[in-house]
Parts: structure tokens; C-alpha cells; sequence
């Protein structure tokens, strides 16, 4: 590997250099983006399940409601908020958002795939083919970095050059 890229910046161009934190950045967020898609999924789900059971709810609660035909579809309303609780949709392991502060539902969809990370994590870590081909995406990705920043300043220094004239 080139030990520029293990460099945190390099001082004449202000290039930023990839290092290991960076890498577990872009790992980190290479995980939080397949585990919204996941929980994008889950929402979806959810709403294609309680879509036709809100009009049985209506049903329901036309029929067989009495005094109270709403109850059916507040109970509705309610496994609603929980399963939106439990998907915690807008939520991650490392940006915990809880939009129903003050309330413990313990975020069982970021704590199942918190752990399915860190299962991941172990089997990448232990295995030297996966390890290697970690390092191997690593590398390409630092390059690919260090390529635009070169030709972002390139560019850079053409408009410069282009507003002084």
C-alpha cells in the first residue's frame, strides 16, 4: 500500500488521504444504507398488512362497534405506532432517533441488525479471504478518493485561474 494514503493530509494540496477511520466510516455507512433499505422494506410491509385490515376495522366497527366504533381501528392505530416503533425506520445503532421519546420499546429491528453486524464484523475479521477482500475494496476506494481530489484541485485551479484573468 502507499504510504501516502496512510498519511492524514497532504500539506501542499490539502488533499485528505484515506486512513482507518475513514475506511470504517465508509464500511459503517455502507451498513446503515443496506439496513434503512431493510427497514424500508419492513415499513412497506407493514403498511401493504394493515392497509386492508384498516377497512376491516372499518367493518368492524360499522357492525359490530356499538357505543364504541372506533375501537377497532384505534387498536389498529396502536399496533400501527408499535411496529413503527420497532422498525424505528429513522433510526440507526450508531443515530439512535426515537420518535416517541420518554417510551422503552428497546428497538428490536436496530438491535437484531446491530447484532447481525457484529457477527459480520467477527467473520470478516477471522477470515483471511474476507479480510482480504475488505482490504482490497479499501484500497480501491482510497484511490479512487485520492483521484478525485487531485482532479477536483486540478479544477480547482483552472477556475481560479479563469476568475483572475
Amino acid at each position: 500500500m502507499n504510504d501516502a494514503v496512510n498519511q492524514a493530509e497532504e500539506p501542499d494540496t490539502g488533499l485528505l488521504k484515506a486512513g482507518p477511520d475513514r475506511r470504517e466510516d465508509r464500511w459503517a455507512l455502507v451498513w446503515d444504507v443496506l439496513v434503512f433499505q431493510a427497514k424500508l422494506g419492513l415499513d412497506a410491509l407493514r403498511d401493504f398488512v394493515l392497509s386492508p385490515f384498516s377497512f376491516g376495522a372499518l367493518l368492524l366497527g360499522l357492525i359490530a362497534g356499538g357505543d364504541r366504533p372506533y375501537r377497532y381501528f384505534e387498536g389498529l392505530l396502536r399496533f400501527g405506532r408499535q411496529t413503527e416503533r420497532i422498525i424505528n425506520l429513522f433510526g440507526t445503532a450508531r443515530v439512535p432517533y426515537d420518535p416517541y421519546e420518554g417510551t422503552s420499546d428497546h428497538l428490536a429491528v436496530d438491535k437484531l441488525f446491530s447484532n447481525v453486524e457484529e457477527l459480520l464484523r467477527r467473520n470478516v475479521d477471522g477470515s483471511q479471504k474476507a479480510s482480504a477482500a475488505k482490504h482490497k475494496v479499501d484500497e480501491t476506494i482510497d484511490e479512487l478518493e485520492a483521484r478525485l481530489e487531485r482532479l477536483r484541485a486540478k479544477a480547482k485551479q483552472r477556475f481560479d485561474g479563469q476568475a483572475e484573468a
